[in-house]
């Protein structure tokens, strides 16, 4: 029996955005949770889908960029249960877009943070000329704290620069296509009239 979406199109497969509409409430946990970490359409179509999804936010081009910049930069900081406030906190006092910060904060998602994490310390120690995690202990976790702080901050300072100028341009050439498409409907809509005018006999 078909659910209140209807039938699926012969040979469609099943997106985020149509898992997040056509899901039963009753599915478990476990199920949500395996089609995130293996999305059935595939990582770079949901990937696709999340981009677009960014750069038509409403907006300017620098709003949604430096929302989502700074989204990517909160991202690397250990506070996984409250990055989406503090993201979308910095994002309204910094003029942000807040949409854009909140999606920007998954870059740093739970499942790829303790490699993110690890990155950033042994980024922050090379920096530093200083002995990385290795063989860790809770003596030794107190001793790199210093680069683990300095690994997060470039690492994230230059991922979320990049973040930005990619998210600028991206929503910069979606605003352009879309005032074209605008503006095309527009000299149509004033094209047609007239000639439905000329057409009629005299």
């Amino acid at each position: 029996m078909d659910d209140a979406a209807g039938p699926l199109p012969a040979g469609k497969v099943l997106c985020h955005h149509d898992l997040m509409s056509r899901t039963s409430p009753a599915a478990s946990a476990l199920g949500r949770l395996r089609r995130l970490v293996f999305p059935p359409c595939g990582w770079r179509r949901a990937a696709l889908y999340h981009w677009k999804r960014l750069i038509r936010l409403d907006g300017t081009a620098h709003s949604v960029a430096f929302g989502a910049a700074i989204g990517v930069f909160v991202s690397f900081t250990p506070l996984l249960g409250g990055r989406i406030f503090i993201a979308g906190a910095m994002a309204a006092g910094l003029r942000a877009s807040v949409l854009a910060a909140v999606a920007g904060t998954q870059f740093g998602n739970p499942l790829v943070y303790p490699a993110l994490f690890v990155a950033c310390v042994e980024f922050g120690a090379w920096m530093l000329g200083v002995e990385g995690l290795g063989a860790a202990d809770l003596a030794h976790l107190r001793s790199v704290l210093g680069p683990a702080l300095l690994g997060i901050a470039v690492a994230g300072g230059l991922t979320s620069l990049a973040a930005y100028v990619l998210v600028l341009r991206g929503v910069r050439a979606y605003q352009r296509k879309r005032r074209a498409r605008i503006g095309s409907a527009r000299r149509l809509e004033r094209t047609v009239p007239c000639a439905t005018a000329e057409a009629k006999p005299i």
